[in-house]
């Protein structure tokens, strides 16, 4: 995504230079023309691609249905910055595919979130979500995962589990 060229007032002062539609970061005329995160966004989606590939959401493609749809909400947070948009296209690889934390070439920050967004085998889901909540941008894309997921196909039971977790992610 291309940033927007800015010329005029930034919070009051002079400024010319980019400001990159992600996360609202100014990028410094003449030192490059996309955001240093856009990469790792670009990078994160082609690993999200290929990692569920041919996967299903009720009959739907799952990453053109789930994935980006919870990518397509982090960006209109007004708390998301990049990371959290790195994440959300991450949310789910490791947890719905062969893709191990190993893998993940990507910073600490978002590794660290990856893993806390990724419930263990067995986890209690409670446990799950109160360990998302510890995690600042885990608990962000978690609400949006979870706010992609209450649609007309979701079970009565998944709505309320669901409903519960992001009441506990909101604290």
């Amino acid at each position: 995504m291309k940033p927007l060229d800015l010329d005029g007032q930034i919070n009051g002062r002079e400024s010319r230079g980019l400001l990159c539609v992600e996360c609202g970061q100014v990028i410094a005329q003449g030192a490059t023309d996309a955001c240093p995160d856009q990469v790792d966004i670009d990078r994160a989606r082609e690993l999200a691609s290929a990692a569920h590939a041919g996967q299903r959401y009720s009959g739907d493609d799952y990453f053109e249905r789930h994935v980006a749809d919870v990518v397509r909400r982090v960006r209109l947070d007004e708390l998301a910055a990049c990371q959290h948009v790195v994440t959300a296209w991450l949310h789910d690889v490791v947890e719905d595919s062969d893709t191990v934390l190993a893998d993940l070439d990507f910073s600490d920050e978002v590794v660290l979130a990856v893993d806390a967004i990724t419930r263990r085998k067995s986890e209690p889901y409670r446990g799950y979500i109160l360990r998302c909540a510890e995690n600042e941008i885990a608990s962000v894309v978690k609400r949006h995962d979870l706010q992609s997921n209450l649609n007309a196909d979701t079970p009565e039971s998944l709505v309320v589990r669901n409903r519960h977790a992001l009441k506990v992610l909101k604290l």
